[in-house]
């Protein structure tokens, strides 16, 4: 059995995390997917992020690994900064919002939930208050 590699932009600034509702499920989710063939998690993140809600993102670091059994993949979840003004792109994002971090959506997927509830206790940084941005180097092809 193939295991499928997904990844997750978590965009902080001024004490708020960006998410996209999805209609398809009516849940609030962190900017992600896929990772295509041939494509790095790092670059899966920056890509869904424009797909999905409009902003230029940069990888910050990787932030954790999960494991979803449930579908058989893991997730890379990267702390990213991002430029723009947020804005659904597909047809399956019909809103983008900013929420604070202790008044998350009651709708937030609950991996996400669980995810962004750890890296708050362990004490991250947030993206905009960083000057130095590292970002894994792209493998030579």
């Amino acid at each position: 059995m193939t295991v499928g590699l997904g990844a997750d932009a978590v965009i902080v600034r001024d004490s708020a995390v960006l998410l996209t509702h999805r209609m398809d499920a009516d849940l609030w989710v962190f900017p992600g997917g896929a990772v295509e063939p041939g494509e790095s998690p790092w670059d899966a993140a920056i890509r869904e992020t424009s797909e999905e809600a409009g902003l230029v993102a940069t990888v910050v670091r990787l932030l954790g690994v999960a494991w979803q059994p449930e579908v058989n993949e893991i997730i890379f979840d990267f702390l990213c900064s991002a430029v723009g003004t947020p804005r659904p792109c597909m047809a399956e994002t019909d809103a983008v919002e900013w929420f604070a971090l202790d008044q998350l959506p009651d709708h937030l997927y609950s991996p996400h939930r669980a995810r962004l509830e750890s890296y708050i206790e362990g004490g991250w940084p947030d993206a905009s208050t960083l000057t130095t941005q590292h970002r894994p180097p792209r493998p030579a092809r």
